[in-house]
């Protein structure tokens, strides 16, 4: 084994979708926030800030902390970083990494994630074995700071049954 548990959020192997892998965005989304982050970096950033969370979370989490830092415009990434991320996501496609993954996983997502969708997150608990899958009803991209009770508790929950059962074997 050699490694603990592995905890992924808010995941998806491929961004974008394939010729054999539709649970991406369709490439002309990336292609457009990509345009639009290299004409007006201010006009996309906010386009892709939206997308982080449902329109309730954004919402109900206006005065929370944790959400102001994420959305607070000293946090924002530089335009050339920022490019050079979503270049680097729009090419990678980690479908066989994942089937190789051989800890236990657990894997948390907003059912109504519009960056990575839930439907790659379901892939995802598919592929790799000994993988769970927690999703969260009307959550976008987010749950560690929009849900992040439910989220602590799971992650909790499953690192002490992980463990626990490590023990059991041994």
């Amino acid at each position: 084994r050699g490694t603990g548990p592995l905890v992924l959020v808010g995941a998806n192997p491929s961004l974008v979708q394939r010729s054999d892998y539709e649970n991406g965005l369709a490439p002309v989304v990336v292609k457009r926030l990509f345009r639009q982050l290299q004409r007006d970096y201010q006009v996309g950033l906010n386009t892709f800030l939206n997308l982080l969370c449902t329109a309730q979370e954004h919402e109900h989490n206006r005065a929370d902390p944790a959400y102001q830092s994420v959305m607070a415009a000293e946090a924002r990434p530089d335009r050339d970083v920022a490019l050079a991320t979503l270049a680097c996501l729009q090419a990678e496609d980690l479908r066989p990494a994942a089937a190789r993954i051989r800890v236990p996983t657990l894997i948390i997502h907003g059912e109504r994630d519009a960056i990575c969708l839930c439907s790659g997150g379901c892939f995802l608990a598919d592929t790799i074995p000994d993988a769970q899958a927690l999703l969260l009803p009307d959550t976008g991209h987010m749950p560690f700071i929009t849900r992040r009770e439910s989220v602590a508790e799971a992650v909790l929950n499953f690192l002490a049954d992980s463990y626990q059962q490590v023990e059991q074997e041994s």
